[in-house]
């Protein structure tokens, strides 16, 4: 079995994709729970063992802009191979 950690790093002044803390409503409250819309895109960082002698690891995470050209060229293109763009 392999632990994953993710660490996000959330800019709402770039990304108008919406999210929520649900700390208050946790069934388990030490933790920092966030709630994402289901479209909600990160770009993966770097990728970190945590220890070497255990299977940890912590993934960084950034949450996309709404201007990401990178991502937009790739949902255009996405869009136009499964036949829904002109």
């Amino acid at each position: 079995m392999v632990g994953v950690l993710f660490q996000m790093t959330i800019d709402p002044t770039e990304s108008s994709t919406p999210f929520a803390s649900i700390r208050e409503l946790s069934d388990f409250a030490p933790e920092d729970e966030i709630l994402f819309s289901m479209h909600t895109v990160f770009r993966i960082g770097d990728v970190r063992k945590i220890d070497k002698k255990s299977s940890l690891y912590e993934v960084d995470l950034k949450l996309t802009a709404d201007d990401d050209q990178q991502l937009r060229r790739l949902t255009d293109r996405i869009t136009k191979e499964i036949g829904g763009g002109g």
